[in-house]
């Protein structure tokens, strides 16, 4: 993403809330412009980046969170610019190509899975946070919850939360709504504990100028003196051994 590109998703974001946007709506909108803006502003200072294909890998329950978490948020940013509903799913490849994305990876256009592994399970839990609707916070929540305590499952506040959101968001009923949640908590609890993304890189450019200092000890006059004393004795001794042996 070019700095003109990102200067117009952030200008793009000030013009497409509608009326009907809750605030949680427009607080993620406020967050992903503040990351927006960031980008702007890191690819101000790596000016000269050099692209570089490699792997980038993230490990641990709450890297992996985030992620999941950022995605989601990108996701929501790119369907909003787009004038597409928030709540939806998504194939498995996109959901792919989006957390290669999120982690700051540009996979390449013949890659269409461009995350090592495990791209089954990220996809299923990807499609199920983009169906009920979650926001990013949302998402790292869940995960967070789920992957890091004993019990392996939701609070009963958080759960009540996303019965509530799926029974309105899902046009379901009520045990429609918790069957989506229980499914949701099911794709938190597969979820890996690291992702390794494909990809194109940009790595600064950075240019190391060595400094070397020379520091020259000379000895003290005495010293010096007696060492010059102490070679030409030893030079007379070698010189006096060869004359005997002559």
């Amino acid at each position: 993403m070019h700095g003109e590109e990102v200067e117009e998703r952030i200008a793009a974001l000030g013009a497409v809330r509608s009326p009907g946007q809750s605030a949680g709506d427009t607080s993620t909108l406020d967050r992903a412009a503040g990351r927006l803006e960031s980008a702007a502003e890191a690819l101000e200072r790596t000016g000269s980046a050099q692209p570089m294909l490699g792997l980038m890998h993230v490990e641990g329950a709450n890297n992996v969170a985030g992620v999941m978490g950022d995605f989601i948020s990108q996701m929501r940013v790119q369907r909003t610019l787009d004038g597409q509903p928030l709540a939806g799913g998504a194939d498995h490849f996109t959901i792919a190509q989006g957390l290669a994305r999120a982690m700051g990876v540009a996979p390449e256009p013949s890659d269409r899975a461009p995350v090592q592994g495990d791209v089954a399970r990220l996809g299923l839990f990807g499609d199920q946070a983009l169906k009920l609707g979650l926001n990013g916070t949302q998402t790292a929540q869940v995960v967070k919850e789920v992957k890091l305590t004993p019990e392996g499952t939701l609070r009963p506040q958080t759960r009540t939360e996303l019965v509530n959101q799926a029974y309105s968001t899902l046009n379901t009923g009520w045990d429609g709504a918790q069957q989506a949640v229980n499914a949701l908590q099911r794709a938190a609890a597969m979820l890996p504990t690291s992702i390794t993304a494909r990809g194109t890189v940009s790595v600064p450019d950075i240019t190391v100028n060595p400094q070397v200092q020379v520091s020259v000890s000379t000895p003290e006059r005495g010293g010096l003196d007696q060492t010059l004393a102490s070679q030409a004795a030893l030079a007379g001794s070698q010189m006096g051994a060869m004359s005997s042996e002559e």
